[in-house]
């Protein structure tokens, strides 16, 4: 029996709650090292730029949580799930909304009918902007 198939047998309410520790251990740790972090980042930096006290660990930590809530706010949800709702439509220039799974159309279109169209509407458009060709009368 190897780990993964005695992993895969715990049951999920248990792995629910280790995973939950593991998380509550790592957000712990991450604090400490970022705690860490930014005391010798401020006591190198701020009392010889711009004289201010140095800063003890807690103090760091502190700085840390503040700066957490004032650039991140409460929201426990990143903005990747609101981004990636967002992206899933666009407004196309007529104001009607696509979605981006129509893409998986695209390459079947521009065999049979873009590739064509592209070619005969930038004919026509070269055509347009070419300057007039001088006229030799030959008599």
């Amino acid at each position: 029996m190897t780990c993964m198939d005695s992993w895969d047998s715990v049951p999920k309410p248990v792995k629910i709650v280790l995973y939950t520790i593991l998380g509550v251990i790592a957000g712990f740790g991450l604090g400490l090292l970022f705690g860490w972090i930014i005391v010798w980042l401020w006591n190198w930096l701020m009392p010889m730029i711009f004289g201010l006290p140095v800063i003890t660990f807690w103090q760091g930590v502190g700085l840390f949580i503040l700066s957490k809530i004032l650039f991140s706010g409460f929201s426990s949800h990143s903005d990747s799930y609101k981004k990636e709702q967002t992206c899933k439509d666009w407004k196309c220039a007529d104001g009607t909304k696509r979605k981006y799974e129509s893409w998986k159309h695209y390459d079947e279109w521009w065999q049979r009918e873009g590739k064509a169209a592209f070619e005969t509407f930038t004919d026509k458009a070269e055509s347009e902007s070419a300057p007039d060709a001088p006229q030799h009368e030959d008599a």
